[in-house]
């Protein structure tokens, strides 16, 4: 009986070692780029007020994609954003420009608000608010 036992737990670990060291498919999956969930096409609206603006709104559609030289790159609306694995950005300035950003996704909507200065003093804002499509 006990010559048994100890006959099974070795077919047993000998199985396991060859299962594990084989080809598999957990083996094979690699970590996912955390930037994926957010690209595709966005609809939503533009305003020079604010995110909750209803009456002068401009009706945007654009594509999110991923910027594939860089490791945190993510194109939205044609500007390239170094995007946080939670799905923010600033505010900052981008690359020493004059217009600032602050941008956030989250449960498929997309926040974007910029200002320029182009007088001192002055600004203009802009605020996006779109759904992933």
């Amino acid at each position: 009986m006990f010559r048994t036992v100890i006959y099974l737990v070795f077919l047993t670990s000998v199985v396991v070692a060859f299962t594990a060291c084989g080809d598999s498919e957990i083996n094979d999956l690699s970590p996912g780029d955390y930037r994926e969930v957010w690209v595709g096409s966005y609809e939503g609206t533009k305003s020079n007020t604010s995110f909750e603006d209803t009456m002068f709104t401009t009706v945007v559609t654009f594509e999110v994609s991923i910027d594939e030289d860089s490791p945190n790159g993510l194109i939205v609306n044609d500007i390239n954003f170094p995007i946080s694995e939670e799905g923010t950005y600033g505010p900052d300035f981008l690359e020493g420009g004059i217009t600032n950003y602050e941008l956030s996704i989250s449960d498929g909507e997309l926040r974007l608000h910029s200002f320029n200065s182009v007088i001192p003093g002055t600004s203009i804002p802009c605020y996006i608010i779109a759904t992933q499509q």
